[in-house]
């Protein structure tokens, strides 16, 4: 079966919102679409988050909580 799958891991706090959720996973069956120029169906492209334990996180070697994920990313 032909098909695209989509599989993110993010810090737990990522995508809790549900219009956010919503708006992610149609932008993303979105662009696997146009990518795919018309050869796949919308109804065979899937996807789903994968959500990790706090403080599981690793950046520079450093196993990192949510909150310390957060702080460094608004950092830049």
């Amino acid at each position: 079966m032909e098909g695209a799958w989509l599989e993110c891991k993010t810090p737990s706090f990522t995508l809790a919102a549900r219009d956010v959720q919503v708006g992610f996973f149609k932008e993303a069956t979105d662009i696997i679409a146009a990518a795919a120029e018309g050869r796949l169906p919308r109804d065979r492209i899937y996807s789903n988050v994968v959500h990790t334990v706090d403080g599981t996180w690793n950046l520079d070697g450093e196993a990192m909580t949510n909150s310390q994920l957060s702080e460094r990313i608004s950092q830049g």
